[in-house]
């Protein structure tokens, strides 16, 4: 057993560069593997970030990179950085006179239902989305696109996106909430 840690630990020495005089413990290379791990989640969590708006726009097909994203903000102390840089991404991308109502409002909708998968605790919903909101509040045509949305016909092909699927989620929730 002990060759087998003396092997092991002479690897880890020529990967880090340990001096051969030097000790090699277990709790040195404990440290190194939890520094590392901190690191590669840092690192992917500022790449998911960067990405949470097309990761929103293609939900739910995103779903393994909201996984990661949430593994990623567990164990950092990366949520107010994901927050200034997707609140950033929406302002630029979204939240601008050339964007239609209806596709804000599908990236909000999107937005609810993959903040629910990232953070259950809705704190991150509550800080990402209040800039949506207070733009959609701000439009005029907001409430005659919700109605249009929800009252439209499934049928209808030339919007792509079903408003009923908002009519029947909504009537989904109301016969849980009643069971």
């Amino acid at each position: 057993m002990n060759e087998a840690r003396i092997g092991s630990c002479n690897m880890y020495r020529n990967v880090l560069h340990v001096p051969a005089g030097s000790v090699c413990c277990p709790r040195s290379l404990q440290e190194w593997q939890l520094r590392l791990t901190y690191l590669m989640l840092e690192t992917l969590g500022a790449l998911r970030s960067t990405d949470m708006f097309n990761i929103v726009i293609d939900y739910p097909e995103s779903a393994p990179a909201l996984q990661d994203l949430a593994m990623c903000l567990q164990h950092t102390n990366m949520a107010g950085q994901f927050a200034a840089t997707f609140k950033a991404a929406l302002q630029q991308r979204l939240l601008h006179a050339g964007a239609a109502t209806a596709d804000i409002i599908h990236t909000y909708v999107s937005t609810i239902r993959a903040m629910k998968q990232l953070d259950t605790s809705g704190l991150l919903l509550d800080v990402v989305s209040e800039p949506i909101r207070a733009y959609l509040r701000s439009r005029a045509d907001t409430i005659r696109c919700i109605v249009s949305m929800l009252t439209e016909d499934p049928t209808d092909a030339t919007n792509g996106a079903s408003g009923s699927s908002l009519l029947e989620e909504l009537q989904e929730q109301q016969q849980q909430q009643g069971l």
